[in-house]
């Protein structure tokens, strides 16, 4: 089922067709999340309300190769009613690691399809609920922990963590990167690894960060990238950011300006690139997951200018929102922050 979808996107800046036909693959979930390009040509999501993992091929054939997603729970009265896995990666011999919902831990699936759980606890206590996951190409794991799945998300330290965190798991040491954030939730590398970027989804903590790492995987530096909250983040080959939002999926430039809105009728609960060389972005909305055709590299080069942080105001135009100084006029702005040059 094909359908046109709105896009409100800058003239200037080719990064989807003009008219992106947004194609439903399939609508059989209750809460779809963690969608994963897998290169043997199909994308894998779980279903945290069903507790399901689901394949899904571009030809419409549907597998479940694991039911029961979560793991077996036995602190259901302290939890919330979402049970089955979340958040999918792949390590580097190409084993599913997962987000363990309801046992508060990282696993993974051997080829063969056995589960291996590996990293459950700090300081005896066992982990809030592991939210979001990506592994490094070193094989080195970065995982969120947040509060959501605990009832009422109110942090239980007698149970579970007294803080919510940002962890990597390497060579079977678990460390604990920061607490900066009340609701940490999605996360990315940019392509070459060198930043991690990290978000909220709570009302509250709009805010994505971007840290700078080491070679050994320490935060060295962390700044503000944007005001705005992610359900999912993915990063694309000319490093623009896109997040999955309640509004749709908003696609943020390299320096955090917002470039395009893919407006959804749904909250988009994650995204993913997958396809023939990443030519298609798939989006997860709580019942359905869809694609579009993605046009990369953009067909213009765009200069962009830095704009400082803590500067920043909003600029409301037709087609695309846009931070820019107070102190330059609005159109004076506008002209100058998108100087383009012709391939």
């Amino acid at each position: 089922m094909s359908n046109m979808t709105q896009l409100n996107q800058h003239d200037d800046v080719q990064l989807l067709t003009d008219s992106p036909v947004l194609t439903k693959l399939a609508s059989v979930f209750k809460l779809a999340q963690g969608p994963l390009w897998n290169p043997e040509g199909y994308l894998t999501l779980s279903d945290t309300a069903l507790a399901k993992i689901f394949e899904l091929y571009l030809i419409g054939v549907v597998h479940v190769p694991l039911y029961n997603s979560g793991g077996r729970c036995v602190l259901y009265k302290s939890l919330s009613e979402l049970i089955g896995a979340n958040d999918l990666a792949l390590n580097n011999e190409a084993n599913l690691t997962f987000c363990h919902y309801s046992n508060h831990i990282i696993s993974r699936i051997k080829k063969a399809k056995n589960i291996l759980q590996f990293c459950s606890s700090l300081d005896g206590n066992l982990f809030n609920r592991t939210n979001d996951i990506v592994v490094k190409s070193d094989g080195a794991i970065f995982f969120t922990d947040p509060p959501h799945g605990i009832k009422k998300q109110v942090l239980n330290p007698s149970i579970f963590q007294s803080h919510t965190s940002l962890y990597r798991f390497f060579d079977n040491q678990l460390s604990l990167l920061f607490t900066d954030l009340k609701y940490p939730h999605a996360l990315c590398f940019s392509k070459d690894e060198r930043y991690l970027f990290v978000s909220s989804n709570h009302p509250d903590e709009k805010i994505i960060y971007k840290y700078e790492l080491s070679a050994e995987g320490e935060i060295m530096h962390k700044e503000i990238f944007a005001f705005i909250n992610a359900n999912g983040i993915k990063m694309d080959k000319d490093n623009n950011l896109y997040v999955a939002t309640n509004d749709g999926v908003v696609i943020l430039s390299p320096y955090g300006e917002k470039l395009a809105l893919i407006k959804l009728n749904a909250m988009a609960t994650n995204i993913a690139f997958g396809g023939d060389g990443e030519s298609l972005l798939f989006i997860t909305t709580p019942s359905a997951v869809f694609y579009l055709p993605v046009d990369r590299p953009l067909r213009r080069e765009i200069k962009y200018t830095p704009v400082e942080k803590n500067k920043k105001v909003w600029i409301e135009t037709e087609k695309v929102t846009y931070y820019m100084k107070p102190t330059v006029s609005k159109l004076l702005g506008l002209i100058k922050l998108f100087i383009y040059s012709f391939h």
